[in-house]
């Protein structure tokens, strides 16, 4: 099957971006504008979020594994693919680096065959549509009695042995909700890929494949640090143009609207200084001036636990602001709502409790090493 052409909204906002040349900014210069600064494209990010949803995820996850490629520095032959991506607008799928054992699919596994590997298995909830080429993809190379290693590579969607299918959870909630996001699995069967295209890595917490966990972290953190936003500005804009029939005042001028918006501004400024301290500590690490990689995914986890986490809070206090037009359908605070709770919103930030565990233990080795 094929994916299904983006919503007109969409598509139209994707068609601005590619004639901007906007999917180029991670890309290696003479095929892109070489962006090397982790602050600014958070920043970037955010205000696409802020300003269109739908289209600022694709584009994101795009951007991330741009950039992820461009650090691998290996002999996998990507330029072709920029290329595709400078001339003909096509896009890459997101990867986030560690996602071996994705629940409720198959792991990717990667057998050696004559003159290089087969990768089978599936690689779920990506955020397709009609312009995404490349797929990349770690599959797990068994070895009896020794350590597995890991095969990298970048899978064309039009590869013989390459079947899209819409999410399940995906076409519930467009069903249900009429979202505009297009989620599939993308399922591989005996795909060959030669040796020669394939990078390989003696563990998921490799260098090159923990970029790409790190830009991951920082695109979904930018994402929902640009819905905070926009749930600010809504309920900022509603608390001005309502008033209070019986004072004949704007609701913007009672203590009670007044505070509650302070506390969600409050609560946006810290989700945004924080993104500046994890973009800071990933440009020491990706300029090559002696950043910490350890310190630099900590702070990544945490920051996108926290970031996502606050943006709930700051989409109920707008919602508390704003009042029950908030839940009406189609209001802006109403689709953000659904919008969170949807499957089809699925970048793997979902797993709190995970990602807690992983910050807790973290803490906890660092003291136990004092």
């Amino acid at each position: 099957m094929t994916i299904r052409e983006l919503t007109s909204s969409v598509a139209s906002r994707m068609e601005a971006f590619i004639h901007q040349e906007d999917h180029t900014r991670t890309l290696p210069q003479p095929y892109g504008k070489g962006l090397s600064c982790a602050v600014s494209y958070s920043r970037m990010i955010a205000d696409l979020a802020a300003q269109h949803l739908p289209s600022a995820l694709p584009l994101a996850m795009h951007l991330s594994s741009a950039w992820g490629l461009r650090l691998l520095r290996s002999d996998l032959p990507v330029n072709r693919y920029f290329s595709e991506v400078r001339n003909d607008g096509r896009l890459f799928a997101g990867f986030r680096g560690i996602e071996l054992e994705e629940p409720n699919s198959a792991p990717i596994l990667a057998t050696q065959a004559d003159g290089g590997f087969r990768f089978n298995g599936t690689r779920s909830r990506l955020h397709l549509d009609s312009r995404v080429h490349v797929v990349p993809v770690c599959g797990r190379i068994g070895h009896a009695g020794g350590r597995p290693e890991f095969a990298f590579a970048l899978i064309p969607v039009t590869a013989q042995g390459v079947a899209l299918s819409r999410h399940t959870d995906a076409l519930n909630a467009e069903e249900a909700e009429g979202t505009e996001f297009v989620t599939g699995d993308v399922r591989l069967q005996d795909v060959f890929v030669p040796a020669s295209e394939a990078v390989l890595f003696a563990s998921p917490e490799a260098e090159g494949l923990d970029n790409f966990t790190l830009l991951h972290r920082l695109h979904v953190s930018a994402i929902y640090a640009g819905i905070a936003r926009s749930a600010l500005a809504s309920a900022r804009d509603s608390a001005k143009a309502s008033h209070v029939p019986q004072w004949g005042l704007p609701l913007s001028r009672f203590p009670g609207t007044q505070f509650l918006v302070a506390d969600a501004a409050i609560l946006l400024e810290t989700c945004e200084s924080q993104l500046v301290t994890y973009g800071s500590r990933l440009n020491q690490l990706f300029n090559e001036q002696g950043g910490d990689r350890r310190l630099a995914a900590d702070t990544g986890l945490l920051t996108m636990e926290y970031v996502v986490d606050t943006t709930h809070k700051i989409l109920q206090l707008a919602m508390k602001i704003t009042g029950i037009s908030s839940i009406r359908s189609g209001h802006p605070l109403a689709n953000l709502y659904a919008t969170l709770r949807s499957p089809g919103f699925d970048m793997g930030q979902t797993d709190s409790a995970n990602n807690r565990d992983r910050i807790a233990k973290a803490i906890l080795q660092e003291a136990a090493n004092v």
